[in-house]
């Protein structure tokens, strides 16, 4: 039976979930402490050619915002 949050009830659920979250290293994105990486990384040279290379800490970052929303 879900259990709404409310007011008399939060400082229990930050209880339960702050340490799951910490141990999945996900606690500052779900605080929203942590900004979404630039989604390519660019060079001097990579901006002369019209190209740039995915970051790979956005892919990792737009991973652990997916499993965090689910």
């Amino acid at each position: 039976m879900p259990i709404q949050m409310t007011y008399r009830n939060y400082l229990l659920w930050k209880s339960l979930f702050d340490p799951v979250l910490e141990a999945y290293d996900m606690l500052n994105l779900a605080e929203g402490r942590e900004q979404c990486p630039p989604q390519f990384l660019t060079s001097e040279e990579e901006n002369k050619q019209g190209c740039s290379d995915e970051n790979p800490a956005y892919i990792s970052w737009i991973k652990r915002d997916m499993f965090e929303a689910n």
